[in-house]
Order: structure tokens, then sequence, then C-alpha cells
């Protein structure tokens, strides 16, 4: 626990309104949901599974707003040393068509996230540079599972006694890493795992911790895990230069930046060049269709759904971000906004 103190010489004169802030750690999501009932907690970005009913006596008010995108991160270029079947794009399209989003949804996420696109650009503050020749612009709901079998088989893989497809003697059984207390993460895997069962693929979770966790996709030490992938900005420039650019990556063993995946690809590199150096809007979407199309076709990040950050605010204070007021991303936890927001709330009885 730890605690930041208003400064008094802070140059908007009677800002902030607040003398502090004190941020709490907590156990996991039913710790910090419990003291958010309790109304122990001011601002808080915690899901509950049915929140009309869990804090209609709370003293706090929700909102919930779509957020980053939920994906399975797979190790996935074989040249910078990824190894395992995840590194053949055949396996990573039969786990994207395995997946039932509809039962994943109401299974794990509550019924509350939103659908995703296939390229994973942001929709909709984005859909204006979403082409439409991408196939699945919008991932599909349902489970393909005879389209998912299909590609495995063209590629090489056969079913074995189990009901596990194999290759070579491997068979395509991951073990995934999600961080402990993240229900979301863990329901995610443990929901998307039986689906794949259907198609003949096997998939685990394994809690880890947030440190641990950190270390395995900075150094690319792991076949597939489950992590959230941030949208920033007016245009899906920053997330593609984020998570796709190959200066963003290294090989595995060496820490990379952002991009988890150890993807490289220059046509995607080059399309970036292009956009960073051009405002003509027309120039802008005929490159953002290329990397579209790229990343749909190589798939290094598997799409399951975009994810629903509720957000929970103290009644007892003024000033929050509303649906009708988003002056700022309202999540607890979403740098540099969370300043920006604590400059503008003011306790209820405050009269300045």
């Amino acid at each position: 626990n730890y605690v930041f103190r208003a400064n008094p010489n802070y140059h908007e004169k009677g800002q902030p309104y607040i003398d502090g802030v004190r941020y709490t750690s907590y156990a996991g999501g039913t710790a910090t949901q419990d003291a958010i009932i309790a109304g122990e907690i001011d601002w808080a970005s915690n899901v509950f599974q049915d929140p009309e009913k869990q804090l209609k006596n709370a003293p706090v008010d929700y909102l919930t707003m779509p957020s980053s995108a939920q994906v399975l991160v797979t190790c996935s270029n074989a040249e910078l040393g990824c190894t395992g079947p995840q590194t053949d794009v055949a396996v990573r399209k039969a786990i994207y068509y395995g997946m039932d989003r509809a039962q994943l949804n109401k299974l794990a996420f509550y019924g509350i996230f939103y659908d995703s696109s296939s390229s994973l650009t942001p929709t909709p503050e984005n859909e204006e540079y979403l082409s439409p020749d991408v196939p699945e612009s919008t991932v599909p709901e349902e489970a393909n599972v005879e389209k998912a079998k299909q590609l495995l088989e063209d590629a090489g893989y056969t079913m074995g006694s189990d009901g596990i497809y194999q290759k070579d003697g491997v068979r395509l059984s991951f073990e995934v890493p999600a961080i402990s207390g993240w229900t979301e993460s863990i329901n995610g895997v443990d929901v998307a795992g039986q689906q794949l069962k259907k198609v003949g693929i096997e998939m685990k979770v394994k809690q880890v911790s947030a440190n641990e966790m950190t270390e395995l996709y900075s150094k690319g030490d792991f076949q597939i895990i489950t992590e959230n992938m941030w949208y920033s900005g007016s245009e899906p420039y920053d997330f593609y230069n984020t998570f796709y650019a190959s200066d963003q990556t290294a090989k595995v063993g060496e820490k990379g930046v952002n991009g988890w995946a150890r993807y490289s690809n220059k046509t995607v590199d080059d399309a970036l060049d292009v956009i960073n150096s051009t405002t003509d809007t027309n120039v802008k979407k005929e490159q953002y269709a290329i990397i579209q199309q790229q990343v749909y076709d190589d798939m290094p990040y598997i799409p399951m759904m975009r994810t629903a950050t509720m957000v929970e605010t103290s009644k007892e204070y003024t000033g929050w971000v509303t649906k009708d007021n988003v002056y700022a991303a309202p999540a607890s936890w979403n740098t540099w906004d969370t300043g920006i927001i604590l400059r503008q709330i003011k306790p209820v009885t405050d009269n300045k």
C-alpha cells in the first residue's frame, strides 16, 4: 500500500481538490469486490457478474465501456527462436476458428465483453480504417470446428487415439499462463480449452504471478499466453506499431519492448513507415488494409474478444467520467488519464 499527497504548489490554483490518494493492494478479484461493496474503495476497475444486483446498495456508481483486446499471444516466429506447434499458422488459425465466442462471453466474461475484429483493429472508434476486404472483419461468434480440423489436416496433422491432433510425435497440447487472480483471463482460457477439445487441441490454464507473467512475455519464454493488448490514439497506428513492428520485438531470451509474439514482417513495417510519413487519409487506409490482411493471415495474436472496462466510482465525489462526459479513459489503472481525473474530482460537500 502507498499514498500520494496533493502538491500544495500545484500550478492550477485550487487543484487538486482532494488531499491525496491511497492505493491499496488486495489478494484478488473477490476481495476487491467485497471492499467496493463495503464502500472501502472510492475508485476501482473490477468486473461484476451482475452489477445491478451486486452494487444495488453499494455507495458507488458504475459504467461499462469497451477497453483492450483479450487475446491469446503466441510465440509465433521460429526465426526468432520460438519453438512449439504454435509457430505453425495452421495451428493458430485452428485455435481461432475453434472458439465459440458467444459461449465464451456468456460463461467467462459475464456477457459484457464486445466483439473483436479479425485484425484486432479497434472498433467502433477506428471503424473508418477497417478494411472491408479482410475476411471476417468481425470475428465469428460461433466455432467452425470442421474448418479448424481441415486446416490442421491440410497441414499434415493426424488425430491421435486420445482425440488430440499430433504431428511428428508432438501433440497439440498447450499450458497457457494467466495471471493469478485475473478471473476473466483464467476463465477465458478454461472455457476456450473446453471448446478446443472438439477441434482436437488441448489447452489448459496455468496460474502465475504478475511478475512471472512479465518475465515470460518480455523474454518470449512461452508457447501461448493470455494477455490484454491496449488501444490508444485516434487511429490504429499506435496499436499496430506497438505490437507488430519488428523493432518492438527481439529474439527469444532477449527482452523485447511490446512485440510479445516475436512477430516480424517487412510488409507490415513498410506500411507503418508510409502511414507515419503522410497525412493523406486515403493513403493511410490503403496501408492499414495491407497491415490488416497480413496480421489476419499470420495471426500471431489470436483474437478472443474485446474486453469491457467496468469502473466503480464513489458517490461521495463528483467530477468522475460518465458516458455523457468521457473527458478521459475512466479505468483506475489507465495512465496518464488517472492524473487528469484526479485533478477533476472533488468531495460532494466541497463548496469550491
